[in-house]
């Protein structure tokens, strides 16, 4: 039997949610005759990206937390001025928080300002949250640049298809990566079938199956956490504005495109394997769940039906993991969202790119200079 054809890329990106088409995309944007390929088990956005929010909240967990969100939100811009179709909206976010910690919120926020809502932003919480509880000792907050929300899998596929424009990109789906080897100065990628491409460079970004051993490839320091959300079946207003509740970690946002609102909370559930089929809502997350609920907005709670349940990966520090594999120096892991893969991709995309020395960006990255995560060990809790 003839050898099958070994395709030659400049760059492969493993993994189609939003990290890795914001990372194919980012390529052939800067350098079009880059040849590209953006590759999944899946089809393009699956995975954790098909169950996200896409809810971008300018919150911080650290100083380098800060950058990549910072750097997260200027990029949207750009695509949102480039590409006004572009699937994003923005909405007005509110918090109720306790008088003593609004401080330290104040401290975690980044482009915008924290300050205590007018009577008409009052009026526009309570016509769109009408049995609000808001006790003596907390406070009602704007943030004053809002946030911004959008399909993710819509926004990873509109990503794919102006990639698509340049000529050396290429997208496969329902392809495994089975083994990762080296080869004559190229690190070589084996599939299915026998087949195999050489690439000058790889991106992994395959979220939470970075921690699954994906291609063999371990050690990466990351743990998947359960992520849940249930649904309101309760039609928003187009004004509705989303509701945060810092203390407990969770929100309140309005999906008009879906007629319904999301509750996002926190799971305690750590290191779940990423299939779908094992991941419930389970009687603890609906304790807590309805707990918080009924505590602010009880006719919320009344009205859940259903929800949504999948994973990621979390870094030790809530900071994205962005490092070359020890055994495969052509090849750069970018992951680690920890719940924030939306906002945070760009920001994760363009330092795994520049970390590769990818041909689309100047390599003027180090390990020791790029704003990377590098840690192999730990936990996030």
């Amino acid at each position: 039997m003839k050898p099958a054809k070994v395709d030659q890329f400049d760059l492969v990106v493993v993994g189609a949610g939003i990290v890795g088409t914001m990372t194919a995309f980012l390529a052939t944007d800067r350098r079009p005759d880059a040849r590209v390929l953006l590759v999944d088990q899946g089809l393009v956005g699956n995975g954790a990206s098909a169950f996200s929010a896409g809810f971008d909240v300018p919150l911080v967990g650290s100083e380098d937390h800060r950058e990549f969100v910072r750097r997260g939100t200027a990029i949207y811009g750009e695509l949102r001025e480039s590409m006004p179709d572009l699937p994003v909206r923005q909405l007005d976010v509110f918090a109720v928080v306790d008088a003593g910690r609004v401080a330290a919120l104040e401290k975690r926020v980044e482009g915008t300002e924290l300050r205590p809502a007018t009577d008409d932003e009052s009026t526009l919480v309570r016509e769109n949250y009408p049995d609000l509880v808001v006790s003596d000792e907390q406070t009602l907050l704007r943030m004053t640049a809002g946030g911004y929300c959008g399909s993710v899998r819509t926004v990873a596929e509109r990503l794919v298809a102006v990639s698509r424009k340049s000529t050396g990109f290429a997208s496969w789906a329902g392809m495994r990566v089975a083994g990762v080897f080296g080869r004559d100065e190229t690190t070589m990628l084996r599939f299915g079938g026998g087949i195999e491409v050489a690439a000058d460079q790889v991106v992994f970004a395959t979220g939470p199956w970075i921690a699954d051993g994906c291609a063999g490839i371990t050690n990466t320091g990351i743990r998947v956490k359960k992520v849940a959300a249930l649904h309101i079946e309760r039609r928003p207003r187009p004004d509705a504005p989303a509701l945060l509740f810092p203390d407990e970690d969770a929100f309140l946002l309005p999906l008009q495109a879906e007629g319904r609102w999301l509750f996002s909370f926190a799971s305690r559930e750590w290191d779940v394997r990423p299939r779908e089929e094992e991941l419930t809502i389970d009687d603890d997350d609906r304790r807590r769940a309805f707990e918080t609920l009924h505590r602010y907005a009880p006719s919320f709670a009344r009205a859940v039906r259903g929800g949504r349940v999948w994973c990621d990966g979390y870094s030790v520090d809530r900071v994205p993991l962005i490092r070359r594999v020890t055994d495969h120096p052509r090849v750069v892991l970018a992951g680690g969202c920890s719940g924030s893969g939306f906002r945070l991709a760009p920001a994760i995309a363009e330092k795994a790119l520049e970390l590769s020395g990818a041909p689309a960006m100047p390599n003027t990255a180090t390990p020791d200079t790029a704003m990377t995560n590098t840690s192999d060990q730990g936990s996030p809790e």
